[in-house]
């Protein structure tokens, strides 16, 4: 596969919440009916445009996963996140020539409203992604092309300033290689047996110091006294000409589960 193939986005992912069979088709298609939908283009370019007027000071002194949801949906989902539990986790797990930490885990319980098409009953969470010290690699997303400008959101409406660098160009200039990664979680644990039936939302940033973050949302999880969870992390290299390492006798494709158990912090 190619990065310049197309590819579902990550706010389709988001946005696609869970999954719908049988009984539950007609009850999906009449709450997603009355759900508003998110309009890309315009209110995303102003979210960046206002985090950009108002420097970064904001956002550092916000949990990275409060900063990144506050973006999307505004000042109200941020005070949700916030009344919400926050679990510090700082873990790290390096795979290959990558390093991903996971920062923060963040539950909502019952918000009083419909947990289906809501914020009740949701976890939350931050995984940063960086090259290991001394790695000489370009890190890059999924659904970026390598002549996209680097550290910036385009696919979601960001616009980066005339003569950026592209991730090809940092690779040449660098003489790096370039590394697509990813951590995305595949739910919960209960008894040591994974909970299905929910899709796992998630998206994406790139970082002008070079890391990119992924930030996920696992629906229908009550307040337990600990959270399970299994990430599935993985990269692979991607070859100047935009082609994926991850078959035959050229594949770089490394990947792992990574079990992670958070409690919350006592009171």
């Amino acid at each position: 596969m190619k990065p310049e193939q197309p590819l579902k986005t990550a706010m389709d992912r988001r946005l696609s919440g869970l999954k719908v069979t049988g009984c539950h088709l007609e009850d999906v298609i009449q709450k997603a009916r009355k759900k508003p939908r998110m309009k890309r283009s315009h209110a995303l370019v102003l979210s960046f445009a206002i985090i950009a007027l108002l420097g970064t000071a904001i956002a550092a002194s916000l949990p990275a996963t409060i900063a990144w949801y506050q973006s999307f949906y505004g000042q109200e989902k941020g005070e949700t996140l916030k009344q919400g539990t926050l679990m510090p986790i700082h873990m790290t797990k390096t795979l290959g020539e990558v390093q991903y930490e996971w920062l923060e885990t963040i539950h909502v319980g019952d918000t009083g409203r419909d947990e289906f098409m809501t914020d009740s009953n949701m976890l939350y969470g931050t995984v940063n992604i960086t090259p290991v010290k001394g790695a000489n690699l370009v890190l890059i997303l999924e659904d970026y092309r390598i002549t996209d400008p680097a550290g910036y959101q385009t696919h979601l409406g960001e616009k980066a300033p005339a003569g950026a660098p592209s991730y090809l160009d940092l690779a040449i200039e660098r003489d790096a290689k370039i590394v697509l990664a990813q951590a995305v979680p595949h739910g919960i644990l209960v008894d040591g047996k994974l909970q299905e039936g929910w899709e796992i939302g998630y998206s994406y940033a790139s970082n002008q110091d070079g890391s990119v973050n992924y930030y996920f949302e696992i629906p229908m999880v009550k307040a337990m006294p600990e959270y399970t969870i299994l990430m599935r992390i993985n990269n692979w290299e991607i070859t100047r000409q935009g082609t994926w390492l991850r078959e035959g006798p050229t594949d770089t494709w490394l990947k792992e589960d990574w079990i992670v158990t958070i409690k919350p912090p006592k009171k």
